[in-house]
């Protein structure tokens, strides 16, 4: 006999109580497809380092310029080391996410067989957004442009000042759409939008324009996650009667031939993850 348990970490080992036993249906929706959500937690979890890198991005102009202000610094001793942290955390940025959409894409070629139209909507969706936004399109092939040609922040200036003892500094960091075209061969309509720009392109401005896109896909990945973790998360409500029942410490305990008590807890493990990267 199967239970749904709840288990807590002691000094003394694991400290198990039980719920309610499962019947052998309650068992089978908790683990009828325990192998492919496991598949989606690496995706969400990919997700997630898309994430991080772009909170890292985001978040370093606003740190140096709390730094410089701090310090009210009229002249840096290494801009380089800075324009190389900013290149890096971008190449952190643009690899993850170019990871998190490929493996998405051949998660739904192999898993998805029997749902070609999961697919379609896939590669209807992230076409949409190529065609439609020029930001998308661009940090799209900047990866391509980062692997190939170089580091792909060109433009990055620290101009500071003190009038008045008052303190003020502005950083400028862009791309060089000059360099940018010279370098690689960036295909129609791109090259065109590219050339047609007056001036350069402000990177912090169209990185967030782009996650903001790239977040459009991870919402439409978890329509998808839902529909195979809604059953699971509604029969854990209906045996603790609670209205969203927390997945941490849940387990599945039964005893073997021996008599001993053996604990089983890895879908509510991929469902915690889950919670967690969404």
């Amino acid at each position: 006999m199967h239970s749904l348990s709840r288990y807590i970490k002691t000094n003394n080992g694991l400290e198990i109580d039980i719920i309610s036993p499962l019947k052998p249906k309650e068992y089978e929706v908790l683990f009828a497809n325990e192998i492919l959500i496991s598949k989606l937690v690496d995706i969400a979890n990919l997700y997630s380092v898309t994430e991080l890198n772009s909170f890292i991005l985001f978040n370093s102009k606003q740190e140096l310029t709390s730094s410089l202000m701090a310090d009210r610094v009229l002249i840096m001793k290494e801009p380089d080391s800075e324009k190389l942290k900013i290149n890096t955390y971008l190449l952190n940025y643009l690899f993850s996410f170019r990871t998190y959409i490929d493996h998405l894409e051949t998660l739904l070629k192999r898993e998805f067989k029997t749902k070609p139209e999961i697919l379609e909507e896939f590669k209807n969706l992230t076409g949409t957004l190529y065609d439609d936004s020029f930001e998308y399109r661009f940090i799209y092939k900047l990866r391509n442009y980062a692997q190939h040609c170089g580091l792909p922040i060109d433009i990055f200036e620290i101009k500071s000042s003190i009038i008045e003892d008052v303190y003020s500094v502005e950083i400028e960091i862009k791309f060089n759409v000059s360099l940018l075209l010279s370098k690689f061969e960036w295909g129609n309509p791109l090259k065109s939008n590219l050339e047609s720009l007056d001036g350069n392109i402000d990177v912090m401005d169209t990185v967030i324009s782009f996650h903001n896109l790239v977040q459009s896909i991870q919402n439409w990945f978890v329509k998808i996650i839902s529909e195979y973790l809604n059953p699971i998360q509604d029969l854990l409500n209906q045996k603790t009667n609670e209205k969203n029942t927390n997945p941490l410490g849940l387990c599945i305990t039964y005893k073997n031939e021996d008599g001993e008590l053996c604990v089983v807890d890895s879908v509510f493990r991929y469902l915690n993850q889950i919670k967690n990267s969404c």
